[in-house]
């Protein structure tokens, strides 16, 4: 789980705990990243399953790497990457690309595996340039990984936006977070969330149906 003390990343962390995941949980280097990631462990552990935090940088390549280095020595695989840590500058999508890659192979040794990326509020008016372009080449990650690895058992889907749930203040209605993270769940686990393969699943027009 990238990003998790940021946004919604704490519920989706514990959803998927609740479902029995072990969840490694990718870190900021702030003290107060740390403190919140340790609360969340703690959090995870009590579901009965294992918590692992590991810092990592979103806007350094080597820092991104690393970390994902650091949990495939620690547990040899990564069956769900829900990546959530996303940085308003152009480029960085690269980083996040450069994770998924690191990932995949140890999804397609087994033949199956799920990538979840949360994106940014499809609001054009929301985004600056950069944060636009940056999030339209993130968003498109999910068709490159569906078109080359559905067939070796590897699943890739977009959810968001996950500032609606985190931010009040956007003049909008704002649904649980809760629901947003029982939803990510669904679609790493149900088999009929493939009919959104190749889809935004966006909030709040279609979370509340994968939920229900």
């Amino acid at each position: 789980m990238a990003g998790v003390p940021h946004g919604i990343g704490a519920d989706v962390a514990l959803a998927f705990a609740r479902d029995g995941f072990d969840v490694a949980l990718a870190i900021g280097d702030g003290a107060g990243d740390r403190a919140e990631a340790e609360r969340i462990a703690a959090a995870v552990r009590s579901s009965g399953v294992a918590a692992l935090i590991v810092p990592m940088d979103p806007s350094d390549g080597a820092s991104v790497l690393a970390a994902a280095d650091r949990i495939l020595g620690a547990w040899g695989r990564v069956d769900v990457l829900v990546n959530n840590a996303r940085t308003r500058a152009s480029g960085h999508y690269r980083h996040q690309l450069a994770l998924i890659q690191r990932l995949l192979p140890t999804m397609v040794d087994r033949a199956a595996g799920v990538v979840i990326n949360l994106l940014s509020s499809p609001d054009p008016a929301a985004q600056d340039a950069n944060d636009a372009a940056s999030q339209d080449a993130f968003r498109r990650l999910t068709n490159t990984v569906n078109a080359q690895y559905r067939g070796r058992g590897v699943r890739a889907f977009n959810l968001g936006p996950d500032e609606l749930l985190a931010d009040p203040g956007h003049g909008v209605d704002t649904l649980p977070a809760e629901l947003v993270a029982a939803s990510a769940v669904w679609l790493a686990t149900d088999a009929e969330a493939d009919r959104f393969l190749h889809k935004d699943v966006w909030v709040p027009k279609r979370v509340g149906t994968l939920a229900a």
